[in-house]
């Protein structure tokens, strides 16, 4: 795929400029995002929410706003074309089927993460409440991946393979290494909340290291 080095001053103009625009909007839409849950959830609590429950939260938005931005991109393809990572408005229609569903699982694993920072015994949320949401996402997020493992090419699939034993790596070196430090007494051990958290954190950083290593990331 032709690198930035290679690509004309003036599609190297425009492609720099579309990453900053989408560092920038990306950005503020996070920020003001945390901003917001975290006043809310300082309300919902009555102090200061716990570290994982931060964690988890910021987890969620990432994924809440990457479903968000990507829903849009499909619905409006002149728009998305210019602020997600595709090479023209045809490969944005194309593809929109299989966005749209990867959105919808983006989504779901937001939502799930946020239900389960701000549930509990002393949470914003009824414990059966959270778990309910949980359940409900889970369901749909499997029936979303049979859909996509259905229209997939066999690239994706490729790519989707390396990106989870990628995930996996990251999450056996964080986590292992985190758990034998806490069991010999050097570190505190992680929630369950922080662990889930750190999961769906690490999976996303896998998805990218392998979309960048690959060229995925330098649409011109």
């Amino acid at each position: 795929m032709t690198g930035l080095r290679t690509l004309d001053p003036a599609a190297r103009k425009s492609r720099t400029v579309k990453m900053l625009i989408q560092l920038v909007l990306g950005g503020l839409a996070g920020g003001a995002g945390m901003m917001l849950a975290m006043r809310g959830l300082e309300q919902g609590l009555g102090g200061r929410p716990e570290i994982d429950q931060v964690v988890a939260i910021g987890v969620g938005l990432i994924y809440s706003l990457m479903a968000l931005f990507v829903g849009l991109g499909t619905l409006n393809p002149s728009t998305g074309s210019k602020l997600l990572n595709v090479a023209d408005e045809d490969e944005l229609r194309d593809d929109r089927g299989y966005l749209t569903m990867s959105a919808l699982a983006c989504l779901l694993v937001g939502l799930s993460l946020v239900a389960l920072a701000v549930g509990g015994a002393n949470g914003m949320i009824a414990p059966a409440g959270a778990l309910a949401v949980l359940v409900l996402a889970t369901v749909v997020m499997a029936v979303v991946w049979r859909r996509m493992q259905r229209t997939t090419d066999e690239f994706r699939r490729v790519v989707g393979a390396q990106a989870s034993e990628v995930g996996m790596i990251l999450i056996l070196t964080v986590f292992g290494s985190w758990a034998a430090l806490s069991h010999l007494a050097y570190a505190p051990m992680f929630t369950p909340l922080a662990f889930l958290a750190g999961c769906y954190g690490l999976i996303l950083v896998a998805a990218y290291w392998v979309a960048w290593r690959r060229g995925m990331l330098q649409h011109p």
